[in-house]
């Protein structure tokens, strides 16, 4: 049986679309952040990372992940300081209430994935 359709059968449906977990501005340092932790998709896969968001107008990132952190964090805030260097704060977030469980300065680049993997001791590649 077929559908009656109010369409005319040349026109095509647009496409569903679906919100990503990129960021969606011209954000220069939360988007070099992001790469330096390997990417919204590779958080995404390796330990179920969301809700990314840039603040501080672009110098900082911050998300959240659902899988479980050693030292209970569930969400990072990772700036950029005029330094050069980052200043890192883990947060535990849950239900109304918010407790910051590390807070490290002086990171360089390089030591972002390390510092993040030594903390929640969940590991962000094979």
């Amino acid at each position: 049986m077929a559908r009656n359709s109010r369409r005319s059968p040349n026109s095509r449906r647009s496409p569903v679309r679906r919100s990503s977990n990129r960021l969606r501005s011209n954000s220069g340092a939360a988007e070099m952040i992001l790469r330096q932790m390997g990417g919204s998709h590779r958080l995404g896969a390796m330990i179920g990372a969301h809700s990314f968001v840039y603040v501080d107008a672009g110098d900082a990132l911050i998300f959240r992940w659902k899988a479980r952190a050693k030292n209970k964090a569930n969400s990072v805030k990772m700036t950029l300081e005029p330094s050069d260097t980052y200043r890192v704060e883990f947060w535990s977030i849950r239900g109304t209430t918010i407790k910051q469980v590390g807070d490290f300065d002086g990171i360089y680049a390089d030591q972002l994935k390390p510092l993040f993997e030594t903390q929640t001791g969940l590991y962000l590649s094979l």
